[in-house]
């Protein structure tokens, strides 16, 4: 998670799936303080980031936080 001490947050991770990532970005959104979140990017899935045998997709939100 990066923060730039105005009203941006970029959150990344990992996620098993589309649907969880949309899921993620509609949470995100309902939330107060969150003018808007999209999705900035995603990673097709590797064998390098694989879990226990499961491959999972990365991803990168980009948050707009309300100013007061």
């Amino acid at each position: 998670m990066e923060y730039n001490g105005s009203n941006q947050v970029i959150i990344e991770g990992f996620a098993y799936s589309d649907q969880d990532i949309l899921k993620l970005i509609n949470n995100l959104s309902k939330q107060k303080l969150v003018e808007q979140a999209s999705l900035s990017s995603m990673q097709l899935p590797n064998v390098n980031r694989s879990q226990g045998g499961i491959v999972m997709k990365g991803f990168r939100i980009y948050v707009k936080v309300k100013n007061g």
